[in-house]
């Protein structure tokens, strides 16, 4: 029995060492076709980037675009000389023009100059040029658009409104600047020909409707804001986006000052013949000063008498304007009555000033 547990032992101490070697042998060959993959997929990966990057270098020499260009443009507008920057101004909206820089310069030009009184002149007038251009492509236009809307803030507004900033010529002429661009927006898309270039207006329409209903809520005259809130019920704009606009500008305006909030007032029919004399309505109310974003047929009676027109307001104090709304309508034939009306979750979601907010709900056979 001795014999046979010496032999056992005998033989582990043999064997051991062997199948430990092996062991350590067999996990250092699979480490090796670890490495030996990772390395072959990191390879693989700089290979894939390394042609992405040759595309992108194709791409770009095929359209034109220099990043020399570019880089010295950057240079010259971190200058401190007027005039340097003045000129690399010119020049990147030339450049752009003929695709020799990326269309995205556009916006951050407009980030940086649109406040430097001696610069955003030309700004203005060059993007306003590109936003309008009928011949430029339709990324340029849109590209120009979107630089053209950062020209003004809903801050911006807010300040000239407040009188932190009553005499800053160059926001005001900036909001004028967007204005205009929307006006003449809107005439392109009535005088188009052919859907795309329908489409393509409304689009830039689209991108410009954020500040013109900041311009169109708290802008720095009832001119520009009557000018602003014609354009925008051309736009197709939703309540959320206006009553957005009218949170951002009342959350920073004085205590107070909320009062100057452009009203608003949102029109339901429940028929579509009704939709015509609505429209007349509408435009009486907004040469009164007041924002209307479009006309929603509800196909529904939502509690309106079916033979009068129902002007509802949402806080006691309205109630004297709720019946300057009725009174104009009035006017132009119809017949209704205010009703003071509690606001509801959705209301009080969308709108952090209800007091300046009104429905028009026609009833059916109301006209």
């Amino acid at each position: 029995m001795q014999a046979f547990r010496d032999w056992v032992q005998f033989i582990a101490t043999v064997i051991s060492p062997v199948i430990l070697a092996w062991v350590g042998w067999v996990g250092t060959q699979i480490q090796g076709h670890q490495e030996k993959a990772l390395a072959r997929q990191d390879q693989l990966q700089r290979e894939s980037i390394a042609r992405q990057d040759q595309l992108q270098k194709e791409n770009f020499a095929a359209s034109g675009t220099r990043f020399d260009h570019t880089k010295n443009l950057f240079g010259d507008l971190l200058s401190a000389k007027t005039d340097q920057k003045r000129l690399a101004v010119l020049a990147t909206l030339a450049f752009v023009q003929e695709g020799q820089i990326p269309e995205f310069f556009l916006p951050v030009l407009a980030i940086t100059e649109s406040k430097d009184a001696d610069i955003a002149t030309y700004l203005r007038q060059g993007l306003t040029e590109l936003t309008l251009a009928e011949n430029a492509p339709s990324s340029m236009r849109t590209a120009a658009t979107r630089a053209l809307s950062l020209l003004v803030s809903p801050n911006d507004i807010v300040n000239v409104q407040s009188g932190r900033q009553n005499t800053d010529e160059v926001l005001r002429a900036n909001v004028q600047a967007v204005t205009d661009a929307a006006a003449s927006l809107v005439k392109e898309s009535a005088a188009a020909d052919k859907p795309e270039g329908k489409k393509q207006a409304q689009k830039q329409l689209q991108q410009l409707a954020p500040t013109l209903a900041a311009v169109a809520v708290s802008g720095p005259d009832s001119a520009t804001k009557a000018q602003a809130a014609s354009s925008l019920e051309k736009t197709a704009v939703d309540r959320a986006s206006v009553e957005q606009a009218v949170a951002n500008v009342a959350s920073n305006l004085p205590i107070g000052a909320q009062s100057t909030i452009t009203p608003r007032i949102y029109f339901q029919i429940q028929d579509e013949k009704q939709r015509l004399k609505a429209e007349e309505f509408k435009q009486e109310l907004i040469k009164d000063g007041n924002i209307v974003p479009g006309i929603e047929n509800v196909h529904e009676t939502n509690g309106a008498s079916s033979d009068k027109v129902e002007i509802r307001y949402f806080d006691q104090n309205s109630k004297s304007y709720a019946e300057k709304i009725l009174n104009l309508l009035k006017t132009k034939g119809a017949k209704g009555e205010t009703i003071l009306a509690t606001p509801s979750s959705d209301h009080l979601g969308n709108s952090s000033n209800v007091k300046t907010q009104f429905e028009v709900i026609a009833g059916k056979n109301s006209f």
